[in-house]
């Protein structure tokens, strides 16, 4: 799994609980590092944040389509935000599940295994 979240305290819990659950697990605080990353390991899963310095989820979004059109099922959001209009219309034009902070780890586990049941 790919998580891609700038936000410190988030990463560790999502990567301990994906750890937990026996997923190897690599992080990135941007869409930059997270598309680094993408050169050099075929993820399954890919949990990004939607708002980050840099590269943000939408802008990561838009270059996986360029480069990795093939991965754009693997992208599950993560939003802290009320959705504001311009993230809505982010979200009515992808088809992406998305975790809503602050989320349960039941809710967690339950989108990727739906996501990895589903390739």
């Amino acid at each position: 799994i790919l998580l891609i979240d700038d936000e410190p305290g988030v990463q560790r819990a999502l990567r301990r609980l994906l750890q937990r659950n026996g997923h190897e697990v690599t992080t990135a605080t941007n869409g930059y590092e997270g598309l680094s990353a993408l050169q050099t390991q075929a993820y399954e899963v890919i949990l990004c944040d939607m708002r980050m310095p840099d590269l943000d989820g939408p802008g990561f979004y838009r270059e996986l389509e360029r480069r990795y059109p093939h991965l754009l099922t693997r992208v599950i959001f993560v939003t802290g935000d009320e959705l504001s209009p311009e993230a809505q219309a982010f979200f009515d034009q992808v088809d992406c599940p998305r975790l809503v902070k602050p989320f349960r780890a039941v809710e967690v586990r339950h989108v990727i295994q739906q996501m990895l049941a589903a390739q």
